[in-house]
């Protein structure tokens, strides 16, 4: 038996995701009454319970908090990694299951919304470069509880801001095949498709991924 939860608000930063947010939704609280009511619900069923892997599709506030200039993209990473672990250990502690907590993610897109257009080099006056984005591929890359999924930019958008019904749908399928390889398979060294060398010679790039 599987059981999941959602515990989210949109449009929050990594700050008021995580231990110690003072805003009057804190998700982490909600993460943790979720581990307690799954370990109580298991046991009522005389089963046991540990929490398997944590989703997380985010960026698109903490990317504009780096545009002024509040973040930078090393912070956010090493935010990210902090609330994993926090939930990480406060499973362990509820639970007794002594885990590792892999953290599969979704890559955040400028593709549509407010971040949409390249208006300036990183760190220049019009700085939109996709920080969030592309920190978050080398993450996956080299942290091992890091999983990337897939990226946003593959879907289409409904209103200029969220995605429509058929992308949601299709991430979510993304999100259960890397569930299964992960959690399931026990592929922990599992690495997402990437590229391992990229030539240029003129106007022919030759890509070559693993």
């Amino acid at each position: 038996v599987m059981l999941g939860s959602c515990p989210a608000v949109g449009g929050y930063n990594i700050d008021q995701l995580s231990r110690g947010s003072t805003d009057p939704y804190v998700p982490f609280n909600w993460v943790l009454d979720d581990i307690q009511n799954g370990y109580r619900l298991s046991g009522e069923a005389g089963k046991l319970y540990r929490l398997q892997a944590m989703t997380m599709s985010h960026g698109e506030a903490d990317q504009g908090r780096i545009h002024l200039g509040q973040l930078t993209a090393d912070q956010y990473i090493t935010k990210l990694e902090a609330l994993r672990l926090d939930v990480e250990n406060e499973a362990k502690n509820r639970t007794n299951v002594n885990e590792s907590l892999p953290m599969l993610m979704t890559q955040m897109t400028t593709k549509f919304g407010q971040y949409a257009e390249p208006l300036g080099a990183p760190g220049g006056p019009n700085d939109e470069y996709p920080h969030i984005a592309v920190a978050q591929f080398n993450a996956c890359r080299t942290n091992p509880n890091f999983y990337l999924c897939c990226p946003l930019y593959i879907g289409t958008t409904a209103d200029g801001a969220h995605m429509d019904g058929f992308s949601y749908r299709l991430f979510a399928g993304h999100y259960g095949i890397l569930y299964k390889r992960i959690v399931i398979d026990g592929q922990r060294d599992y690495k997402f498709l990437q590229p391992t060398k990229i030539t240029r010679q003129g106007k022919v790039i030759l890509v070559e991924f693993h």
